[in-house]
This record gives C-alpha cells, sequence and structure tokens, in this order.
C-alpha cells in the first residue's frame, strides 16, 4: 500500500514537472528539485509516463522540456 501511494506521488511530482516546463514565463531551477526528486526514486513504472509526457511536449513543440534530456547525471 505505502509503495502505491510512493508512485502515485511520484506521477504527480511528474505532473507538476510536466505543467511547470509548459510555462514559458517558468523558471525551469525552481523545477530541479523535482526533476532530481523523480530520478532519485528510481522507480520503472515512471517510465511510460515521462515518456509520454515528453512525446507531449514534442508534439507541442514545447523546447522547455528539452533540458530533462539533456542535463548529465
Amino acid at each position: 500500500m505505502e509503495d502505491q501511494r510512493a508512485a502515485g506521488d511520484l506521477t504527480r511530482r511528474l505532473d507538476e514537472l510536466a505543467v511547470g516546463l509548459a510555462d514559458p514565463d517558468g523558471d525551469l531551477d525552481d523545477l530541479a528539485e523535482i526533476e532530481e526528486e523523480l530520478a532519485a526514486a528510481r522507480r520503472r513504472e515512471l517510465i511510460p509516463f515521462v515518456e509520454a509526457r515528453l512525446a507531449a511536449a514534442v508534439e507541442a513543440g514545447n523546447w522547455y522540456a528539452r533540458p530533462i534530456g539533456t542535463r548529465s547525471r
């Protein structure tokens, strides 16, 4: 049960990240904490959600999403 709740919290955080990246006036530095949290979770079940958000960003021509894929770890 706790594991499902944690996954749900992470998908909500992913949604927050997607909304923030779609905002052309948004501050990418403010979103770094969410990005780091998602990366640190290392939850494979989030991959389809990440792929869907990134595909939607590309289709929308939203280049603000690009830093997620280009940051080095």
